[in-house]
């Protein structure tokens, strides 16, 4: 189940990723912008970040931007 925290954040990600696209002069997203967005947003290392590993199913990408006192 998709919950409204999740949806949010994937929708605050995918604006990221798109005024990171614009700043460089892009009209449309490359994978590097959603790698690079991940990163930013999780500060987590490429090994769980499912933009570069191919078995991206594994990574529970909610757990990531929960907060410590959840």
């Amino acid at each position: 189940m998709v919950t409204p925290a999740a949806r949010r954040e994937a929708v605050a990600h995918l604006e990221q990723r798109y005024e990171m696209a614009l700043m460089e002069g892009g009209d449309h997203l490359e994978w590097l912008h959603f790698k690079l967005a991940y990163e930013v947003r999780s500060s987590c290392a490429d090994a769980f970040n499912p933009f570069v590993v191919d078995d991206y199913h594994r990574i529970d990408t909610c757990q990531v931007f929960k907060r410590g006192d959840e």
